[in-house]
């Protein structure tokens, strides 16, 4: 099983090559769905690394901090690694990228979902959010 870095990575140079502008916030929304997306058609985490709930939604540490030097800016890493996307994973790219930054806000912390369970009002923040609340978010959607 790849790591979250390996998608992050896939998904900045899918981006890249298709020329979209991509921010940190967008990768962490975009990670989330695709975790979401596998556990919803395959019944398994796309990889292990975990979500944590902060509050502009769902991030995975490791990738967060790697790319949080570009701030609210576009990510400008080169990646020279070759494209393993899914035709489904880059329609749910092509999807995201067609969407306002803060609209993949809101469909990350919609009420009652695994961020919004895992947050709590601020008092879950940093707390890992369970792929198991992750998975019975997508099969309720």
């Amino acid at each position: 099983m790849k790591n979250a870095m390996f998608y992050a990575k896939q998904v900045i140079k899918y981006c890249h090559e298709n020329n979209h502008k991509i921010t940190n916030l967008q990768l962490q929304k975009i990670l989330y769905f695709l975790q979401a997306q596998n556990l919803r058609f395959y019944n398994e985490a796309l990889f292990e690394d975990d979500f944590v709930a902060y509050e502009y939604g769902a991030i995975i540490y490791v990738v967060y901090n790697n790319y949080s030097r570009y701030g609210a800016y576009a990510i400008a890493d080169d990646i020279a690694d070759r494209l393993e996307l899914s035709y489904r994973q880059k329609s749910l790219i092509e999807n995201c990228m067609n969407l306002n930054p803060f609209k993949l806000v809101d469909m990350n912390t919609q009420v009652g979902g695994a961020w919004y369970k895992t947050f709590n009002n601020g008092a879950g923040i940093g707390e890992i959010i369970d792929k198991k609340l992750i998975s019975l978010e997508v099969t309720t959607a």
